[in-house]
């Protein structure tokens, strides 16, 4: 195990490596910016898209790597989840693609099923494409990095629900007819947990998942509690013996307390949050990744400015431990590689472990 690997399971555990470790996030829209591709052109050439993520693996040596940097995520976010229920992508050249919502009468929730990911929509062909990578990406970039091998990925149910229906019919409904937007949370969490077992018949039983689901963002607490908790419960139940990774870049600071109730280990937090304040609240409980901007300091500012920016996240995170520094959500298109160069140093400079504020 190299020994980025062992700083990141020692923050994992919520305990002090020697060192703070970075992970870099980013997905297919800055792999092609990186690479000078068309994003169209990455989606539709798995040999392309995984050459492109190697490019910028090797660009970036001494940092880890979040999970879609070695990942074949041929139909954009969600790997195509909701193609398997019938629902249509909408394609751009430049964009990611998204989802055309599906449902529009509740009543059709009573005759969803969940589908099979061996044979609905696209992914079949993200599994075909996983395997593919499983049997051409470099084995010394995998055990180096930790990816691909044993290490899945969950669209999260919830959000995905919200996506078939359209996010606004999908709020109505908490109060409209709650009983129909439960029964689809559990038709859609019950598919995105038989896709990660579809994909364990390839990587291998899952000792990580990155969990990725942006619903609770749009919630009230009570909603939260009522509707999404308990299927993002099952997902990390169901998988209790991975690390697990929950991402969401968005403002939950009316949930972060209810954080470690889901059952997860690492919180990968955004920008609205603040580091101190996640510290306090969850730190002795999950290990916190973020959150350096994504936006305002990784894309449109200096290395001075990430300089800065990194020292101050990290002597507000990583105290005690249980600290990964990251950006918050993802690397944007266009980054300046020498911000990432900044970042990966500033960890060198100033997560030396003991840390003090």
């Amino acid at each position: 195990m190299s020994r980025m690997l062992e700083r990141y399971y020692l923050a994992a555990m919520r305990k002090e490596p020697d060192q703070v470790p970075v992970v870099i996030y980013c997905s297919e829209p800055t792999h092609a910016a990186f690479c000078g591709e068309r994003l169209i052109d990455l989606y539709r050439d798995v040999r392309k898209m995984l050459e492109c993520q190697l490019r910028f693996i090797r660009r970036f040596p001494n940092a880890l790597h979040g999970h879609f940097t070695l990942w074949p995520r041929l139909s954009g976010p969600g790997d195509g989840f909701t193609t398997a229920f019938g629902a249509e992508l909408v394609w751009t050249e430049d964009s990611s693609p998204v989802t055309k919502p599906l449902i529009r009468d509740p009543k059709e929730i009573d005759s969803l099923k969940v589908p099979d990911p061996h044979k609905d929509g696209r992914l079949p062909l993200q599994l075909e494409a996983l395997r593919y990578y499983v049997e051409n990406a470099p084995l010394e970039v995998r055990e180096r990095y930790g990816l691909l091998d044993h290490y899945c990925y969950c669209p999260g149910g919830v959000e995905y629900a919200a996506l078939l229906m359209g996010y606004n019919r999908f709020l109505l409904g908490f109060y409209r007819y709650p009983e129909k937007i439960r029964k689809l949370c559990r038709i859609v969490t019950d598919a995105a947990i038989d896709f990660v077992k579809a994909q364990e018949e390839i990587v291998g039983k899952a000792c990580k998942l990155f969990i990725s689901d942006h619903s609770p963002t749009f919630m009230s607490r009570k909603h939260f509690i009522e509707f999404a908790l308990p299927e993002l419960r099952r997902i990390a139940k169901t998988f209790s013996n991975a690390l697990i990774i929950y991402h969401n870049e968005g403002d939950v600071n009316h949930l972060l307390d209810l954080i470690p109730e889901m059952g997860v280990d690492i919180f990968h937090f955004g920008s609205p949050i603040n580091v101190l304040e996640a510290k306090r609240k969850i730190g002795d409980k999950v290990c916190l990744m973020g959150n350096v901007a994504s936006r305002d300091v990784m894309l449109e500012g200096t290395p001075q400015t990430v300089e800065e920016t990194c020292k101050n996240v990290i002597l507000d995170g990583a105290p005690k431990g249980g600290f990964i520094l990251s950006v918050s959500g993802g690397l944007l298109p266009h980054t300046p590689p020498e911000n990432v160069d900044a970042m990966i140093a500033s960890a060198e400079k100033y997560g030396v472990y003991p840390i003090e504020r």
